[in-house]
């Protein structure tokens, strides 16, 4: 007597876990999708020497995607950084010292990039890396989608953030100079 054959029901969830497992993580899928980063400074204008912020948010992806997130900055040239930077999102950090880095042989560039990285998960709310940044020379400087690298779960920034720099005028100097 022959046995009836069993449908093989187990087949199509069996190939949903294996493509998950084989998917690189930060992998987009139809399930998830990344969400560009946001740049913007904390002022328009400020006055030369001033320190003022660059502040780049990272926005949650769909919430299906869980992982670490990481990317790199360049800051333009002409800033300096007056304090360390700073960030609120989970398991995040930013240095200018970048990962699995070999110390042999590196050039110094006028402003090192900085390296983020940090945790996504369910539920997720926006987090930002805060970059305390001033500039002794005048100018309008931008932070724009070229000035990111190395992304991994997010995408470049779709706009730039700009701020300028320029000599405070006398009476604001005398003012400062007299308090």
């Amino acid at each position: 007597m022959r046995r009836p054959r069993r449908r093989l029901a187990a087949v199509p969830v069996v190939a949903a876990l294996l493509t998950a497992a084989l998917l690189a993580p930060g992998t987009a899928t139809a399930q998830g999708s990344y969400s560009p980063l946001s740049v913007s400074y904390s002022v328009g204008a400020a006055a030369v020497n001033s320190s003022r912020n660059l502040v780049i948010t990272v926005n949650p992806p769909n919430p299906t995607m869980v992982g670490t997130f990481n990317f790199t900055v360049s800051l333009p040239n002409g800033f300096t950084r007056p304090t360390a930077p700073t960030t609120n999102c989970m398991s995040g950090s930013i240095t200018s010292s970048p990962p699995f880095r070999s110390a042999a042989g590196e050039l110094t560039p006028p402003v090192s990039p900085l390296y983020a990285t940090g945790s996504m998960y369910l539920g997720m709310i926006p987090c930002t890396f805060t970059i305390p940044i001033t500039s002794a020379t005048e100018g309008t400087f931008s932070t724009c989608a070229a000035n990111f690298s190395g992304m991994s779960m997010v995408l470049a920034p779709t706009s730039c953030g700009s701020i300028r720099f320029a000599v405070a005028h006398p009476a604001r100097l005398r003012d400062q100079l007299a308090s």
